[in-house]
């Protein structure tokens, strides 16, 4: 049971983690040899404008997402790797090094109806890579085949055109960025090296927040936050807060108004393996959304 769990919660947290994979095996430039990264040149060898934004939290990341984003998901791999949840977390998948020919240290993705972005920081800042280039609003797309397009910068964006061109209109303040899920925001752990966003309404609640972090003592706590949540994650969170100390954890619930923080602490398999309380309790089958 509680390796199904477990599944079921990586599953759940490695949504958006799709177009990496469009890169891997790609060509690198002629002259580069990516086992030697002194070749590559530097962003400086791009010209234009490069993106220059406060990238630590998803907070951050949504001041860079233009509107209707549906859900998305932020990693600090620098903060992962090294740690327990390495060894749980394919960061091959999260954070290919192929795609950059250097080491991620940050991801994000934002998933709309039809689409996808992500915004990266890798070191060396190096451009490892063949593309083409054209020209939107001072920056620079770089076409990396198969429609997918990065601009350099911290971060760098990856997506469509469309969808990058979208981001750089937020970035140029010709477009809001999303106010979608600033309120659940509000309520987060900045400092989270994982952190999930989604917006389900008609379902267990209006909007929901993810949190994952290590502690000093060396424990995990994990944050849910709650907008509106339903009458059965209510009867849920009661329910497992009343046998919490059964199970190896600390449960601490607050609510205001219309938000509701749940946050578990314990050892990081505890953590992890603890029942979400928007899901079913009695039915381990039932998927996550």
């Amino acid at each position: 049971m509680k390796q199904k769990l477990i599944a079921i919660f990586l599953a759940f947290i490695m949504v958006g983690s799709v177009i990496p994979y469009l890169f891997s095996g790609s060509s690198q430039p002629e002259g580069n040899n990516p086992a030697d990264q002194t070749n590559a040149p530097g962003f400086e060898s791009v010209s234009g404008k490069h993106v220059d934004h406060k990238f630590n939290s998803i907070d951050d990341a949504m001041e860079m997402t233009p509107e209707g984003v549906m859900s998305a998901q932020y990693f600090d791999i620098s903060k992962i790797r090294g740690t327990p949840i390495e060894n749980l977390i394919n960061l091959n998948r999260t954070a290919p090094q192929g795609m950059y020919n250097a080491n991620i240290t940050k991801t994000y993705s934002a998933s709309y109806n039809d689409s996808q972005f992500q915004l990266h920081t890798f070191t060396p800042e190096i451009v490892a890579f063949q593309y083409t280039s054209n020209s939107y609003d001072g920056y620079q797309l770089l076409g990396r085949g198969k429609g997918m397009f990065n601009v350099i910068g911290n971060p760098t964006i990856l997506g469509s055109e469309e969808k990058v061109k979208d981001v750089i209109d937020v970035l140029s303040t010709n477009s809001e960025n999303t106010d979608k899920f600033d309120r659940i925001i509000s309520y987060s752990n900045p400092d989270a090296e994982i952190q999930v966003v989604q917006d389900i309404p008609n379902d267990f609640a209006d909007q929901y927040y993810l949190g994952i972090n290590k502690l000093r003592n060396n424990n995990y706590q994990r944050n849910i936050v709650y907008l509106n949540p339903s009458n059965s994650t209510m009867d849920n969170i009661s329910q497992l807060e009343a046998n919490s100390t059964e199970r190896g954890v600390e449960f601490n619930t607050t609510t205001e108004g219309d938000i509701t923080k749940v946050m578990v602490e314990g050892n990081l398999m505890s953590v992890i393996s603890e029942p979400q309380p928007h899901s079913s309790m009695n039915n381990t089958n039932q998927t996550q959304p």
